[in-house]
């Protein structure tokens, strides 16, 4: 969807550029994870290739198309790369942030003047900018502007047939895009490619390449691989939205408790019967004067989880003994719902069972929201497979470890059986090449002892299957005690061979 009119378009202030300073590119003003993804992405636009005794410097993103770079696919792969890393350890408070300095790469890398991500609401007839990037000279669009209005065509294309909008030139506009022709010549925009994300089924988010200078074509590759980094963008955004929804969902639970607002139920093992207040009524589905029976609670609660909580009524243990449980409920209006509910046993004198007695709460919006962060941290982690990202933690502390994921197992041949405890950190260092194995653990040394705040190396690492590769690593420090020396450490690795063969 091209953004906007010339009567609402305002110029923005452009976030200042990061800035690199020390020996290992101590990244300033940004906490520990911004700084691994950010200085990766530093390294990987600074490749060059030593040439009989000169340096070649390498720079595609000037004196290539982005169409050829797609198709060798490491320049694009690095980018890729780049943006994962950078997404997954920005913190939640700086992540738009981050995703504005990645549409900038994403804009730089395809020559584009104006590089967008647009935000489409549930009922499709609201389409604004949530985020933008523009090249010198180009004008920003007001978020304040409903693009669907403006681009109806472009609008139904992209929202109601889910289809890309790939222009290379006005004249390519269909006959039933004539009545938006006139805001693509007013913008003005040339040439435009515009993909629509889905999540859950539909259009939520929208990600934009607009040129205003000049016309050009848009390579079929060109749409998956934008709509690649639209997911990921997009999938950044719903883990954050799923974070702070967690984090609100238990605060208001929390408050439901304190102010009595959670429901209270009874069974009474004499009786067979179930006292609840209203909330409980109301969250099961249960009439005001309804008789509640165990038969009847049966019948409201999921086959699948009946069989626990028939096993707590029917089994009674201990006096005292703490219940809970989070269950599926069926309240009969043809919806599933989850609640919170813990209980405890009491006994008669004699011994016998006689009530158990506890609390529920609605916890439906939670569960959600956790299923839907899952599915989230899942598209954000495929984006880190396909770039080849390894990441590592080292507990230095009395009984820590070193912890690594399976591609860094898979990077450094780590046998499944050396993977607890020191064993993957022998394991590695065993491996470095013999050359380059005192300078990676002098470094690895100085940012233990507090010299170095971050180490940032390439070395070659002896594969035990797969023979000499080359590896850029970066490593930080998490937490130092007091005399500042390091406890626990983290870091990324990524395999570099094919740039250092180049």
């Amino acid at each position: 969807m091209a953004p906007g009119t010339p009567e609402t378009l305002q110029q923005k202030n452009r976030h200042n550029p990061i800035t690199l300073d020390g020996p290992f590119g101590i990244l300033e003003g940004a906490t520990d994870r911004d700084a691994l993804g950010a200085e990766l992405s530093k390294r990987s636009e600074m490749d060059a290739a030593e040439i009989d005794g000169g340096a070649l410097a390498i720079d595609d993103r000037r004196t290539r198309d982005p169409a050829d770079v797609l198709e060798d696919g490491f320049e694009f792969e690095t980018l890729i790369s780049d943006t994962s890393a950078s997404l997954l350890s920005s913190p939640l408070d700086q992540l738009e942030v981050a995703i504005e300095r990645a549409l900038e790469a994403v804009r730089s890398f395809f020559r584009a003047d104006r590089c967008a991500l647009l935000s489409a609401s549930a009922d499709r007839q609201a389409v604004h900018v949530r985020m933008e990037t523009c090249g010198d000279g180009v004008e920003y669009v007001s978020p304040d502007t409903n693009l669907a209005q403006l681009f109806t065509w472009s609008r139904h294309t992209l929202l109601v047939e889910r289809a890309p909008v790939r222009v290379a030139r006005l004249e390519d506009l269909p006959p039933e895009a004539i009545a938006e022709r006139e805001a693509w010549e007013q913008m003005p925009i040339r040439s435009a490619l515009t993909i629509p994300i889905e999540t859950g089924g539909t259009v939520g988010h929208i990600i934009v390449l607009n040129m205003v200078r000049r016309e050009r074509e848009w390579p079929e590759t060109f749409v998956g691989r934008l709509r690649l980094l639209g997911e990921i963008f997009v999938g950044a955004l719903e883990r954050k939205e799923m974070i702070v929804g967690l984090r609100e969902t238990d605060a208001r639970m929390h408050l439901a408790v304190d102010s009595a607002k959670a429901g209270l139920w009874t069974l009474d093992y004499k009786t067979g019967l179930i006292w609840a207040t209203e909330r409980v009524r109301s969250i099961f589905g249960f009439e005001p004067e309804e008789v509640v029976t165990a038969e009847r609670l049966e019948a409201s609660i999921h086959p699948e989880d009946w069989r626990r909580v028939r096993d707590v009524i029917e089994r009674p243990t201990s006096v005292g003994e703490f219940i809970d449980e989070d269950l599926r409920i069926l309240p009969g209006d043809g919806t599933e719902r989850w609640i919170a509910s813990s209980g405890r046993l009491h006994f008669t004198s004699d011994g016998a069972p006689d009530r158990l007695t506890g609390i529920c709460i609605d916890v439906t919006d939670r569960k959600r929201a956790q299923q839907a962060l899952a599915r989230s941290e899942a598209r954000l982690a495929s984006g880190a497979d396909l770039a080849g990202l390894a990441f590592y933690e080292v507990d230095l502390g009395e009984g820590g470890g070193y912890q690594v994921d399976d591609q860094f197992a898979r990077l450094c041949g780590i046998p499944s059986d050396e993977r607890q405890g020191r064993k993957p950190l022998d394991f590695w260092t065993e491996h470095l090449h013999p050359d380059d194995r005192q300078l990676v653990l002098d470094q690895r040394e100085q940012l233990h002892d507090g010299r170095l705040e971050q180490a940032s190396m390439e070395y070659r690492y002896l594969h035990p299957a797969d023979g000499e590769k080359w590896i850029a690593h970066l490593g930080r420090v998490s937490r130092r005690d007091a005399d500042g020396h390091a406890v626990t450490t983290f870091g990324v690795l990524r395999e570099i061979t094919a740039r250092k063969r180049f």
